[in-house]
């Protein structure tokens, strides 16, 4: 909300700013208002980088805590499955310790925005809307045509991602053969 509300505040005091700049004849209550806009701009402002700063130490935490727990649980069926077939598998394995485990890792601070980022983007529409009309609206168009070209952009880097992992298992089952 703290991000939202600080343009509001910005363009109250360009107004402020403008009406002097037009000759008019600010008051004393003028100067306390652009004061006190100013003073909420920066409380904004402060009030988000620590509600920010808080929420990211945190689910950086529980995301390495996760991850950790994870790992532990694959080193534990690793170390349970017979010896063979853990050889024909250490690919497999290597990458479920190394790179799925991680995902959910860098995943984590970033899955509360699947239900808060379309109330954002309709907040910021409006609000360019109001400052800036109806370009506003032709740019927010654009960003929605774009979606599905990231989409399909995302897909295929998700199937080359695949096609990768499993050129490194049988890489590293040969590079196990080889010890």
């Amino acid at each position: 909300v703290s991000t939202y509300l600080t343009p509001v505040l910005q363009a109250k005091l360009l107004e402020l700013v403008e009406w002097r700049a037009n000759g008019a004849i600010l008051t004393r209550e003028d100067y306390l208002y652009g004061l006190w806009l100013c003073l909420g701009m920066f409380a904004l402002q402060t009030i988000n980088t620590f509600a920010i700063n808080t929420y990211y130490k945190r689910a950086m935490a529980m995301g390495m805590e996760m991850r950790a727990a994870m790992q532990a649980d694959i080193y534990d069926r690793i170390l349970a499955m017979p010896a063979d077939q853990a050889a024909r598998q250490s690919g497999q394995l290597l990458n479920l310790l190394s790179g799925d485990t991680n995902r959910i890792d860098m995943a984590l601070p970033f899955l509360n925005y699947w239900w808060s980022a379309p109330g954002q983007c309709l907040l910021v529409a409006v609000l360019l809307w109001r400052f800036v009309g109806w370009a506003a609206v032709v740019g927010v168009g654009v960003l929605m045509v774009l979606v599905p070209v990231q989409t399909i952009g995302a897909s295929v880097m998700s199937t080359q991602r695949r096609k990768a992992a499993h050129q490194t298992d049988c890489r590293l089952r040969l590079f196990q053969e080889v010890l």
